[in-house]
């Protein structure tokens, strides 16, 4: 995960006029964040930490929830970042393994991913969470949390563009989705 999320910032940043890097990817933001910010001269921002403040303005019960890769659990990302806010909620994560593949092939609504959900998330509906941080690709119906959480990331953008003097009026902002081949 960390050489393709180089590769791919050298890609965007050879190719492109980038002024600001989001990694987007839990998995990639939990293993290279540090590396990339270290070894580029543009801001280099992840989506961890704003989805975990996300998750702390919206649960009115302070139960909130991720579901992330094994990767990304493993790394205590989210730890972390719900550690760093000192706000006192109970975090429950589930790694979720196998859905990438599913969705990989199209597979998204069989009896399989049904079961494989069913069985992973049962820490995350057993705490009750009202807030959650999910994978775009898990499907709506794996929790019964209230919140789900979209990161805003034209909004996360703006401030350091602006303070670095690099925001353009009207501000655009380009993604780019690359899969390793």
């Amino acid at each position: 995960v960390r050489m393709f999320a180089q590769e791919i910032t050298k890609y965007l940043l050879d190719e492109h006029d980038v002024k600001l890097l989001v990694v987007a990817c839990n998995s990639a933001a939990s293993a290279a964040l540090e590396d990339l910010q270290a070894s580029v001269d543009v801001p280099v921002m992840g989506v961890i930490e704003p989805g975990v403040r996300s998750l702390i303005t919206a649960t009115t019960t302070g139960r909130i929830g991720v579901i992330a890769t094994a990767g990304t659990v493993a790394s205590g990302a989210y730890q972390r970042a719900v550690d760093a806010t000192n706000t006192p909620v109970g975090l429950t994560i589930a790694a979720c393994p196998g859905f990438g593949e599913f969705v990989e092939r199209g597979e998204t609504d069989s009896d399989q991913v049904h079961v494989l959900a069913e069985r992973l998330l049962a820490p995350v509906r057993a705490a009750d969470v009202d807030a959650l941080v999910r994978n775009a690709e898990l499907a709506d119906s794996v929790t019964s949390a209230r919140s789900v959480i979209s990161l805003r990331t034209a909004r996360m953008c703006s401030p350091p563009l602006f303070s670095a003097g690099l925001l353009s009026v009207p501000a655009t902002f380009s993604a780019f989705w690359m899969r390793p081949t």
